[in-house]
């Protein structure tokens, strides 16, 4: 399946969920996974907020392959849903893409948008996740349905 097939329910699979799951690998080669409440969707990309001292920032940018999970708290078996977004991540550093990033994540978390509008970005470090897949589970299909939608190194969506 091509990701322009299911693009559109990405955002369906990402609605509900407060926290998300960043995994990454640490320069000594330890796997990782940090709860992240500071990220948002734009089109396929996902775009996440971290302290600018926070050790993932040195990590991600040492090993920018990262996956990022969606998977909505108090879920039944038999509608479990979860999206699991494999790539690679850098910081947003352009202009517009940092506007529209800070946009983004804004309008998503009401605590993240407080806190710029005190302190702005001098202690932020904004983050994108371009996935090259996505791997979704979706019970309510029948259980056990799983997908995986990947991506030409160029497809926008």
């Amino acid at each position: 399946m091509s990701g322009n097939e299911s693009s559109a329910d990405f955002s369906d699979y990402t609605k509900g969920v407060e926290f998300g799951l960043l995994a990454y690998v640490r320069s000594d080669g330890t796997p990782i996974q940090r709860r992240l409440g500071s990220f948002a969707t734009r089109s396929r990309d996902i775009v996440f907020s971290t302290r600018s001292d926070a050790s993932k920032v040195g990590e991600l940018q040492r090993h920018s392959r990262a996956s990022f999970l969606f998977e909505p708290e108090g879920q039944k078996l038999n509608d479990w849903r979860s999206a699991l977004f494999l790539g690679t991540t850098t910081i947003v550093e352009n202009e517009t893409d940092l506007a529209n990033a800070v946009q983004a994540l804004s309008a998503r978390n009401p605590r993240f948008k407080a806190r710029v509008e005190r302190d702005g970005l001098a202690n932020v470090r904004i983050f994108s996740l371009r996935p090259e897949s996505v791997e979704i589970v979706d019970y309510s299909k029948g259980v056990g349905h799983s997908e995986k939608i990947s991506f030409a190194k160029n497809e926008e969506v």
